[in-house]
C-alpha cells in the first residue's frame, strides 16, 4: 500500500487531485505541489512540465477543471500555502491570483484577474528548522465569484501562485546554496466545507484594481499625491455588496515607506468607507520562521511599541485581505478612489501594490 501512494503521488506531482472528502466532510483541492521558484532576474530555467502547466522562473498557472470550480463553490473556502526554504535568505512579497480567460482562448489572454492572497516571506537559512512556513486564509468570497452562472459559462478559471526571488545572497550565506538558482518550493490547497443550506447565487463581480503600484511620482492621478481613482460599472441594482481590498507599502530605502506608517482612506462615489494604518501590533509570533539571521528581528525580542513605530508588516506574515459591507449599489459608473497623503517616497522609490474587487447580488 504505501509504494502504491508513492507512486500516485509522483504521477500528481504539479496537478490538482479530484476533492476528496475528509473525516470532517471537507473537500481538499491540491492545486500545485512542490513547485520549483528560481531567480527572477535570470533567463527562463528550463523545466520539463505536463501541457496543461504554465509557468516562469516566477510564477506557476494551471486552468481548473470544472470539477475543481464546482467544488469551490460548495461552502467556506480555506486557501493553504506551504512556503519551504531554499536559495533566497531575504523576505520577497509573494501572491495567489484567479485568472478569467474567455473559453475558446488560451493563457495568458486573460481578460480579468482577481488577487487572492498575498504574503511575505520570511528570512530563512534552509538548513534551520523551520524550513516551511505555512500561511492561511479566509478565501469564501471566491466560492461566491464562481458561483456565477454566466462567469461560469463565459470564462475558464486559472490558478497562479507567484513568488519573486533572488539567491544572490544566500550563495554567499547560506551552505549549500553555492552557485544554486533555486529560491523557494511552494505548495498551494483549498479546502472547502460545504454548506448544508442552499447557497446565495447570482453574484456580480467587478474586478476593480490587480496590483496596480501606487506612488506620487508615478501611476497617480496627480503628481506629487499619492492618489488614484479608478471607475467601475455596475450592470444592475447591487445589495449585499463586499469590497475586498489588498495593499502593502514597500520601499527599503533610508526613511523608505516600508518602514513608516500611514494612515489609508478609502472611498467609494466620495464616500469614505474604510479608514486603516498597515502593521501589526507585534512581529514576535513570526520570529520561529524568521530562521536567518537578519536587521528586522535582531537578536532580541522588540515590544509591541517597537514593532509599531516602524513595521508596515512583518516578514513571514499575510497581507491582510480587508473587507468593507456596502448595503447598495445602484446600476451605473461607479469611482473607487485610494488616497495615502503622508506618503513621501523618499528618492522616487518605493510603490504600494494594489488590489480591489467588489461582489455583490
Amino acid at each position: 500500500m504505501k509504494t502504491q501512494n508513492l507512486i500516485l503521488l509522483s504521477l500528481l506531482l504539479f496537478f490538482a487531485i479530484p476533492a476528496k472528502a475528509t473525516p470532517a466532510d471537507s473537500l481538499k483541492l491540491n492545486i500545485f505541489e512542490n513547485v520549483v521558484y528560481y531567480d527572477g532576474y535570470a533567463a527562463l530555467v528550463p523545466l520539463k512540465v505536463k501541457e496543461e502547466l504554465y509557468r516562469s522562473n516566477t510564477s506557476y498557472t494551471r486552468k481548473l477543471s470544472s470539477e475543481e470550480v464546482a467544488t469551490l463553490t460548495k461552502g467556506e473556502v480555506k486557501m493553504q500555502v506551504d512556503l519551504r526554504a531554499a536559495c533566497d535568505n531575504y523576505d520577497r512579497i509573494a501572491y495567489v491570483s484567479l485568472l478569467f480567460v474567455e473559453k475558446g482562448k488560451k493563457y495568458p489572454q486573460v481578460a480579468k484577474q482577481l488577487e487572492v492572497g498575498r504574503y511575505i516571506t520570511p528570512f530563512m537559512d534552509m538548513n534551520k528548522q523551520p524550513n516551511i512556513r505555512p500561511y492561511f486564509w479566509d478565501v469564501t468570497a471566491v466560492g461566491n465569484v464562481l458561483r456565477n452562472k454566466e462567469l461560469s459559462l463565459k470564462y475558464d478559471v486559472y490558478v497562479q501562485m507567484n513568488i519573486f526571488g533572488v539567491p544572490y545572497a544566500a550563495q554567499k550565506q547560506i551552505k549549500g546554496c553555492e552557485g544554486k538558482n533555486d529560491v523557494f518550493i511552494g505548495n498551494l490547497y483549498f479546502t472547502v466545507f460545504p454548506a448544508k443550506n442552499k447557497l446565495k447565487t447570482d453574484y456580480q463581480f467587478n474586478s476593480i484594481a490587480y496590483q496596480d503600484s501606487l506612488s506620487n511620482y508615478k501611476n497617480t492621478d496627480t503628481l506629487g499625491k499619492t492618489t488614484k481613482t479608478y471607475t467601475f460599472k455596475t450592470t444592475r441594482n447591487l445589495k449585499d455588496l463586499e469590497l475586498l481590498i489588498i495593499s502593502s507599502n514597500h520601499g527599503a530605502n533610508k526613511n523608505g515607506e516600508e518602514y513608516n506608517r500611514r494612515i489609508h482612506y478609502v472611498y467609494l462615489d466620495d464616500e469614505l468607507i474604510l479608514k486603516y494604518i498597515p502593521g501589526e501590533n507585534s512581529c514576535e509570533p513570526y520570529r520561529q520562521y524568521n530562521t536567518q539571521s537578519n536587521g528586522i528581528y535582531g537578536k532580541n525580542i522588540k515590544t509591541n511599541e517597537q514593532w509599531q513605530k516602524f513595521s508596515n508588516w512583518c516578514p513571514g506574515a499575510v497581507i491582510p485581505l480587508r473587507k468593507v459591507n456596502v448595503s447598495k449599489l445602484k446600476k451605473g459608473e461607479h469611482r473607487l478612489k485610494i488616497m495615502v497623503p503622508d506618503a513621501k517616497f523618499v528618492d522616487k522609490e518605493g510603490v504600494i501594490p494594489f488590489s480591489a474587487y467588489l461582489i455583490g447580488r
